[in-house]
């Protein structure tokens, strides 16, 4: 029987619930002193209810027996410990709010705060190991490695529980979550959610081991965890339901007792210039309400996201209204301000939230091991270039924008000859992080962004050197084509320079030059294998109306002559628009005026080529 889902569900629609207690008095069936009252937690009060719910007499817990038919606990190791229990019909709003859950449970007293270590924790990575899955097999991507995860997952949770006396806990939870093994990766996450936001052992004993990573110390303690615990943290992690970063600007709180040790090392770095960043290692649950979090402690953490990834889970809590946030590990932030409330005896610490890589995740020596030609094949633009300016995103410390001269379009349409590439260097959610350094040579694989931008595809980009060019040789699926042709085309034919050859080893592509001109201009595109300046062209065409095609060989003459003839085509044809830099669209746009005034160039073009074909016919025959 699945009460879980039933509990979820009366607890954030139907909003009725159930508790269960104990008398915790010094003589619990003394009529002489008042009762004190006390919850059964999350688990055990689910474990109660099943049984109640199911007409058992007895629940079976881990320290107790609960006697149904006489209203009492019975101690498991001593039979002659009972106590009084009741069963408490309640809403959510009558239900106690766990002010402790949102506070911080510091480990290691000497560390409230860890270092940068990516937006990938550390914890994750070690569990992807311990698994053997790849990158491409996370449980958000491939249900059936979820289900696998799953099992581990339970029996990881069973093993731990039988550590610290919690087994029946442990295999309540663990068949709870076996029970969604074969449902698919979104409803296996909620019901991860769900877990991981009841009070247990789970989600304390996850945390402390993650809190404790960065210490040299405890290097080895939480490692042996990740056995454990590892496989439900990762199926937590990967929340098919956070591909978007919470709203900029949302404010979270987190209460904590700090002593003046640990209150002194925030003031240090709130009081430094450069804020120095810090980060969250563990799942770090937090409230919208201001009133809740500042129950406990004597400090109040005011938390603002600037950018990170968070996940709500009201909607699965069987305590909606504390309005539980979950943010993610791995989260960094900056301590911008201190307050002391002399009123309220209680510190205000004002956190900016942001979810980055650390500073170094660029700089190590890459190890992607994606081949050449699976970027080539996935990749929908390729261009070879300059990078000449970086602008560093201000919120975001790993994300730049780039300006890239573009001397050669390697795949793709044609680009202008300054392109503009954002969201490049590490993104959140993306395997690979790009350099592009200044005043250095790539090839870029890029994808179209957004008004006339581009961002790289989730692959690093290849530094240009001569040993590149047998790469390319033996690559398919490649051309070489130039950029738009500015208005200072002068200045652009020194520098459009494409590598020497491309794609000569793939049979299906023949190593020719093919040229197609329109009478109706709609695209224009060429492709040769040497230019006047002996560098091979390649533009693509789209056509509208009458089409010329034709074959030439690589004779100098006749592609210096060609050359010639499409640059005073395209200065002839070039919009004020298109020099402005706006969008390359307006070059073929269907404006009556320009069209009629260039229908005398096109005749006049169509003409010198015919004569073009003819000299090559003849230099064929003779």
């Amino acid at each position: 029987m699945n009460i879980i889902a039933d509990e979820t569900s009366k607890c954030s629609e139907i909003v009725i619930c159930f508790h269960w207690m104990w008398n915790a008095s010094l003589n619990p069936f003394s009529n002489c002193e008042p009762a004190v009252w006390r919850y059964y937690d999350n688990v055990d009060n689910i474990m109660i209810e099943d049984a109640f719910r199911a007409g058992e007499t007895h629940a079976i817990l881990d320290e107790y027996t609960i006697d149904f038919k006489h209203q009492i606990q019975i101690c498991n190791i001593d039979q002659n410990k009972q106590r009084p229990i009741k069963r408490l019909e309640c809403t959510t709003k009558d239900q106690t709010m766990r002010a402790e859950r949102f506070a911080f449970d510091l480990i290691n007293p000497k560390r409230p705060f860890s270092g940068l270590y990516g937006w990938i924790p550390p914890f994750i990575k070690e569990t992807v190991k311990y698994l053997k899955i790849t990158k491409d097999q996370l449980p958000s991507k491939d249900k059936d490695i979820a289900s696998m995860i799953v099992a581990k997952a339970a029996a990881g949770i069973i093993e731990q529980s039988k550590l610290i006396g919690k087994q029946r806990q442990g295999e309540n939870l663990a068949e709870r979550l076996l029970e969604k093994k074969d449902a698919g990766t979104e409803e296996i996450w909620k019901q991860c959610a769900f877990l991981y936001s009841l009070d247990s052992f789970l989600y304390r004993k996850m945390n402390e081991a993650m809190r404790l990573v960065g210490d040299d110390e405890y290097k080895e303690e939480w490692r042996q965890k990740v056995r454990l615990l590892g496989p439900f943290c990762l199926l937590l992690w990967d929340s098919p339901f956070s591909k978007t970063a919470a709203p900029r600007g949302k404010v979270f709180y987190r209460g904590a007792d700090l002593n003046d040790d640990l209150i002194s090392i925030f003031k240090d770095d709130c009081d430094k210039e450069v804020k120095p960043r810090r980060s969250f290692q563990s799942f770090t649950s937090c409230s919208r309400q201001k009133n809740i979090a500042k129950v406990y402690g004597n400090v109040l953490f005011i938390m603002t996201m600037k950018h990170g990834f968070t996940v709500n889970l009201k909607p699965y809590s069987k305590f909606p209204d504390e309005e539980e946030e979950l943010i993610f590990p791995g989260v960094c932030f900056t301590i911008d301000r201190m307050k002391f409330d002399e009123n309220a005896k209680k510190y205000y610490i004002y956190l900016s939230l942001m979810q980055q890589f650390s500073p170094l995740e660029c700089d190590r020596n890459s190890n992607e091991d994606v081949p050449f030609s699976t970027k080539v094949q996935e990749s929908p633009i390729i261009v070879f270039g300059t990078s000449l300016k970086k602008h560093n995103d201000v919120n975001i410390r790993n994300l730049f924008n780039v300006t890239l001269l573009v001397s050669c379009i390697l795949k793709g349409q044609p680009t202008q000859r300054i392109i503009h590439i954002v969201q490049a260097g590490s993104l959140l959610g993306r395997r690979s992080c790009q350099r592009l350094n200044i005043n250095q040579r790539y090839i870029v694989f890029l994808e179209p962004f957004f008004d006339g931008t581009y961002r790289p595809t989730d692959f690093e980009e290849v530094p240009y050197n001569n040993k590149i060019n047998g790469l390319l040789e033996k690559t398919c699926g490649l051309s070489r084509t130039y950029p738009f042709t500015e208005i200072n085309h002068r200045e652009a034919a020194l520098t459009n320079k494409c590598p020497p050859t491309v794609s000569v080893y793939c049979p299906s592509e023949i190593p020719s030059t093919t040229v197609t001109l329109l009478t109706t201009i709609a695209t224009t595109t060429i492709t040769s294998t040497e230019s006047i300046l002996t560098t091979t062209t390649t533009t693509t065409t789209t056509t509208t109306t009458t089409t010329t095609t034709t074959t030439l060989r690589k004779d100098p003459l006749d592609l210096a002559i060609l050359s010639l003839l499409l640059d005073d085509h395209q200065q002839n044809n070039l919009s004020l628009s298109f020099f402005q830099g706006q969008n390359h669209r307006s070059l073929f746009s269907d404006d009556e005026a320009r069209q009629n005034g260039t229908n005398g160039l096109s005749y006049i073009l169509i003409i010198n080529l015919i004569q073009l074909i003819f000299l090559n016919i003849l230099h064929v025959i003779l």
